[in-house]
């Protein structure tokens, strides 16, 4: 079985060297950016951006109120 990385990976060697490096460069940044992460953070991040891609977003109402709520 192909998982995506492995399909990811086969892009990326198809592509010019100097493309390659900027996409390597971008994948290191990211990365580092989370390696100092624990792992409760992490399952948080992967929580969020999964009820983002099934479209569950905080609606008007509740955003107002927490705005109103946090300016006191």
């Amino acid at each position: 079985m192909v998982t995506k990385v492995d399909e990811a990976c086969e892009i990326l060697r198809s592509l010019p060297l100097e493309r390659q490096e900027e996409l390597a460069d971008i994948i290191l940044s990211v990365s580092e950016e989370h390696s100092h992460y624990s792992a409760a953070r992490i399952a948080l991040i992967d929580a969020s951006r999964a009820q983002a891609k099934a479209g569950e977003f905080v609606s008007e109402d509740d955003l107002e109120a927490m705005t109103v709520r946090f300016r006191g």
